[in-house]
């Protein structure tokens, strides 16, 4: 399973993965704890286009060449962390969109 199948796992049942339902920060750790497992499989999951993310976002909410996490900085651009959650979504999607 790739970080977009798991992350689509967490949008439809966030009280199932998430320690706090749609929190952008549960969402974060979650995905790191994830990545650390994967790191450490057998079977390695090229996730190329997942990492891509951060530079595309970046970009997209004009913080090139910032060292802040994908998710700092959309939490300073949401401004709280019930909306980062909402909007990273919403920025995912359109990352997908433009990346296929």
């Amino acid at each position: 399973m790739d970080t977009f199948e798991i992350i689509e796992k967490i949008r439809s049942r966030p009280g199932m993965y998430l320690m706090e339902a749609k929190s952008l920060k549960h969402v974060c750790s979650f995905l790191v704890g994830y990545q650390c497992g994967r790191a450490g499989a057998s079977e390695k999951i090229e996730d190329q286009r997942y990492m891509q993310f951060h530079a595309w976002l970046a970009k997209r909410l004009a913080y090139e060449g910032t060292a802040m996490s994908w998710h700092t900085v959309i939490l300073k651009k949401a401004g709280n962390d019930g909306r980062a959650y909402e909007l990273f979504f919403a920025l995912l999607e359109e990352f997908k969109e433009q990346s296929e």
